[in-house]
């Protein structure tokens, strides 16, 4: 094996709390532990998962990184990831994707919550879902400033923690440039409440909140002028109103290519348990027909495409919508000029 499949880590400097300091290691791996998944042709995939990031190909399924990742989103040829370190802290990491696997990978910033799910570049910063917290982030990669937005509560500041009535566990953002989405997933089975979509403006105020019939649902975005979105408590894909892919796991983590979607597939069991769980990712063609599930040794988080345009990113999706522009979307019920909030 070539040197560029060994293991090896990058020493970095974490914040913790108060003035102490030390080093934690990013632990690069690129380890080939799986080939030949050719359902997938040139597109190659992220995935985030509870027990590493993970590069998937045609000819192989590459552990890149060691540990517990969720967001990931790119700005060019730079790509970020949220990775959570302990029940106080997390961090997100700075990488490029190499032929081999992964180059050089730095820590960006060491003091965010473990609680932060989906990141994105919205608005010319990076967004990022404080889930636990309830509110939205926005972080200057150019500067490696990290700045609360003003007014970046959408379901409101909490007073009780999570145990607050309006705890929304807002774990998804999306924005195609004229439509900013987000995902209230608002614990149902802990609640009663299904999961809500939140029309945001551009102050990421909520400006409609519209209701699903979904559980604990993750991921959000516009496709063929609808909603799409993962119903991870009853284990499927939503398209508008129409139920489109069904597995027997959680659903959670979705990318959406010009000829591919992807779903991720999750095990589901007590937290303390979540690091040995498995997952995997459904591969969909572009009419939602099922052509394989790709394993993999961790619960799927999110999904990325690497090496074609991701709809499921904002900056892509905005591109899209500015190529075909649609200033409402009727067939979703959505415009975004409205002013009041649905209660």
């Amino acid at each position: 094996m070539s040197s560029a499949y060994r293991q090896a880590s990058r020493y970095v400097r974490k914040e913790l709390s108060g003035n102490l300091k030390r080093y934690v290691p990013i632990t690069i791996e690129n380890r080939i532990i799986d080939r030949s998944y050719e359902m997938l042709g040139e597109t190659q995939l992220l995935a985030a998962t509870k027990n590493g990031l993970y590069l998937i190909r045609s000819d192989a399924v590459i552990r890149l990184l060691r540990g517990q990742f969720y967001g990931i989103t790119r700005l060019a040829s730079k790509w970020f990831v949220f990775e959570r370190l302990s029940s106080t802290n997390g961090r997100i990491i700075e990488f490029r994707v190499t032929e081999r696997g992964i180059g050089k990978a730095k820590q960006r910033r060491g003091d965010l919550d473990p609680g932060c799910h989906q990141i994105d570049m919205i608005h010319g910063g990076l967004l990022v879902a404080d889930t636990y917290n309830n509110r939205l982030i926005s972080y200057d990669p150019s500067s490696n400033k990290l700045d609360e937005l003003s007014r970046s509560y959408p379901p409101g500041s909490l007073n009780e923690g999570r145990n607050s009535p309006n705890y929304a566990h807002l774990n998804s953002i999306w924005s195609d440039g004229i439509h900013t989405l987000a995902m209230f997933h608002n614990e149902s089975t802990k609640t009663g409440r299904c999961s809500e979509i939140a029309s945001l403006n551009d102050d990421f105020q909520v400006v409609k909140r519209i209701s699903t019939t979904a559980g604990h649902a993750h991921n959000i975005m516009l496709y063929q002028d609808e909603f799409l979105y993962c119903d991870s408590k009853a284990g499927t894909l939503v398209h508008g109103d129409r139920e489109v892919h069904r597995c027997h796991y959680l659903t959670r983590g979705l990318s959406v290519t010009p000829d591919r979607i992807f779903v991720g597939h999750s095990q589901y069991g007590k937290r303390e348990d979540r690091e040995s769980l498995k997952g995997g990712i459904a591969v969909l063609d572009g009419e939602f027909c099922d052509l394989g599930t790709i394993p993999l040794p961790g619960m799927v988080q999110e999904i990325r495409a690497v090496n074609t345009i991701d709809l499921g990113l904002s900056y892509y999706a905005t591109k899209e919508r500015l190529r075909r522009p649609l200033l409402n979307c009727p067939n979703c019920n959505l415009a975004f000029a409205e002013s009041a909030v649905a209660s």
